[in-house]
Protein backbone atom coordinates (compact mmCIF):
# COMPACT_ATOMS: atom_id res chain seq x y z
CA UNK A 1 0.00 0.00 0.00
CA UNK A 2 0.92 3.62 -0.23
CA UNK A 3 3.15 4.69 2.66
CA UNK A 4 1.60 6.82 5.43
CA UNK A 5 -1.99 6.27 4.30
CA UNK A 6 -5.07 5.29 6.30
CA UNK A 7 -4.74 1.78 4.85
CA UNK A 8 -1.12 1.66 6.01
CA UNK A 9 -2.14 2.59 9.55
CA UNK A 10 -5.04 0.11 9.53
CA UNK A 11 -3.05 -2.86 8.21
CA UNK A 12 -0.12 -2.14 10.49
CA UNK A 13 -2.40 -2.27 13.53
CA UNK A 14 -4.33 -5.27 12.19
CA UNK A 15 -1.46 -7.47 11.04
CA UNK A 16 1.00 -6.62 13.75
CA UNK A 17 4.49 -7.37 12.41
CA UNK A 18 5.25 -4.66 9.89
CA UNK A 19 7.67 -6.90 8.00
CA UNK A 20 4.60 -8.46 6.31
CA UNK A 21 3.59 -5.12 4.80
CA UNK A 22 5.20 -3.75 1.63
CA UNK A 23 5.04 0.02 1.43
CA UNK A 24 5.31 1.99 -1.79
CA UNK A 25 5.87 5.69 -2.44
CA UNK A 26 2.59 5.91 -4.37
CA UNK A 27 -0.53 3.90 -5.04
CA UNK A 28 0.53 3.61 -8.70
CA UNK A 29 3.71 1.80 -7.61
CA UNK A 30 1.66 -0.42 -5.28
CA UNK A 31 -0.53 -1.39 -8.25
CA UNK A 32 2.61 -2.25 -10.23
CA UNK A 33 3.69 -4.49 -7.34
CA UNK A 34 0.28 -6.13 -7.33
CA UNK A 35 0.30 -6.70 -11.10
CA UNK A 36 3.78 -8.23 -10.98
CA UNK A 37 2.89 -10.57 -8.10
CA UNK A 38 5.25 -8.79 -5.70
CA UNK A 39 2.38 -8.12 -3.30
CA UNK A 40 -1.15 -9.45 -2.72
CA UNK A 41 -3.23 -6.34 -2.06
CA UNK A 42 -3.42 -2.64 -2.78
CA UNK A 43 -5.69 0.24 -1.92
CA UNK A 44 -7.68 2.61 -2.30
CA UNK A 45 -10.49 1.12 -4.38
CA UNK A 46 -10.77 3.68 -7.21
CA UNK A 47 -7.03 3.64 -7.84
CA UNK A 48 -7.03 -0.15 -7.55
CA UNK A 49 -9.81 -0.45 -10.15
CA UNK A 50 -8.01 1.94 -12.51
CA UNK A 51 -4.79 -0.04 -12.03
CA UNK A 52 -6.58 -3.32 -12.75
CA UNK A 53 -8.00 -1.82 -15.95
CA UNK A 54 -4.49 -0.85 -17.06
CA UNK A 55 -3.08 -4.34 -16.31
CA UNK A 56 -5.55 -6.78 -17.93
CA UNK A 57 -2.78 -9.36 -18.39
CA UNK A 58 -2.46 -9.76 -14.61
CA UNK A 59 -6.07 -11.05 -14.18
CA UNK A 60 -6.55 -9.01 -11.02
CA UNK A 61 -9.87 -8.47 -9.21
CA UNK A 62 -11.24 -6.32 -6.41
CA UNK A 63 -11.99 -7.96 -3.09
CA UNK A 64 -13.58 -5.89 -0.35
CA UNK A 65 -12.99 -7.46 3.07
CA UNK A 66 -14.88 -6.38 6.16
CA UNK A 67 -13.13 -3.57 8.01
CA UNK A 68 -12.60 -5.12 11.42
CA UNK A 69 -12.45 -2.55 14.18
CA UNK A 70 -14.04 0.29 12.19
CA UNK A 71 -17.46 1.61 13.21
CA UNK A 72 -18.25 2.18 9.52
CA UNK A 73 -17.23 0.19 6.48
CA UNK A 74 -18.00 2.81 3.84
CA UNK A 75 -17.74 6.59 3.65
CA UNK A 76 -19.44 9.18 1.50
CA UNK A 77 -17.14 11.51 -0.37
CA UNK A 78 -18.19 15.13 -0.26
CA UNK A 79 -17.02 18.69 -0.49
CA UNK A 80 -16.74 21.27 2.24
CA UNK A 81 -16.69 25.02 2.07
CA UNK A 82 -16.47 27.71 4.71
CA UNK A 83 -19.93 28.85 5.81
CA UNK A 84 -19.01 32.40 4.80
CA UNK A 85 -19.05 31.35 1.14
CA UNK A 86 -22.66 30.22 0.73
CA UNK A 87 -22.88 31.46 -2.87
CA UNK A 88 -19.84 29.37 -3.79
CA UNK A 89 -21.30 26.35 -1.97
CA UNK A 90 -24.55 26.63 -3.94
CA UNK A 91 -22.62 27.02 -7.22
CA UNK A 92 -20.48 23.94 -6.49
CA UNK A 93 -23.57 21.93 -5.54
CA UNK A 94 -25.35 23.03 -8.74
CA UNK A 95 -22.31 22.10 -10.87
CA UNK A 96 -22.08 18.65 -9.28
CA UNK A 97 -25.84 18.10 -9.66
CA UNK A 98 -25.66 19.07 -13.35
CA UNK A 99 -22.66 16.79 -13.99
CA UNK A 100 -24.48 13.91 -12.30
CA UNK A 101 -27.69 14.56 -14.25
CA UNK A 102 -26.07 14.74 -17.68
CA UNK A 103 -23.76 11.76 -17.07
CA UNK A 104 -20.42 13.62 -17.12
CA UNK A 105 -19.30 12.24 -13.77
CA UNK A 106 -20.34 8.67 -14.66
CA UNK A 107 -18.43 9.03 -17.96
CA UNK A 108 -15.27 10.11 -16.12
CA UNK A 109 -15.48 7.05 -13.89
CA UNK A 110 -16.07 4.79 -16.91
CA UNK A 111 -13.14 6.35 -18.78
CA UNK A 112 -10.80 5.38 -15.93
CA UNK A 113 -12.31 1.91 -15.42
CA UNK A 114 -13.67 2.80 -11.99
CA UNK A 115 -17.03 1.78 -10.53
CA UNK A 116 -19.42 4.71 -10.23
CA UNK A 117 -21.88 4.67 -7.35
CA UNK A 118 -24.28 7.59 -7.63
CA UNK A 119 -24.52 9.57 -4.41
CA UNK A 120 -27.66 9.85 -2.36
CA UNK A 121 -28.75 13.48 -2.40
Amino acid sequence: MENDSIADCYLTSLLGPVDKIRRYRSTALAIEGLASGETMAATPRAELEAGIASHPEASLAVHEPALVGFARGKWTVGVGLNFQHKDLAYAVDDAIAAALANGRIAAIFKNWGVTFGPPTR
